[in-house]
């Protein structure tokens, strides 16, 4: 929406909501380790799961850099990406 609308406020809030992904991300990926440490028989289905986790990590990594890109077009402004 804010790529089609060329809506840089819109992106920038985009950038602030990734990094919740971000930290969710990470959470998430924190506890599925901590339960194989705790379960080593539950890794078989567990692994696929980081798996998932990572992917959807990714996904909100191509929205920021989308997010970045609107607020190029716009504003002409570089964002630098800060890692939660």
């Amino acid at each position: 929406v804010c790529l089609r609308s060329k809506d840089a406020d819109g992106a920038g809030q985009v950038l602030q909501e990734t990094m919740q992904i971000e930290q969710a991300y990470a959470r998430l990926l924190a506890a599925l380790l901590a339960h194989i440490a705790t379960n080593p028989a539950t890794i078989e289905w567990v692994l696929p799961l980081t798996a998932v986790c990572r992917c959807l990590g990714r996904i909100g990594d191509y929205v920021r850099s989308l997010a970045g890109q609107v607020i190029y077009m716009v504003r002409a402004e570089h964002v630098r990406y800060v890692r939660a």
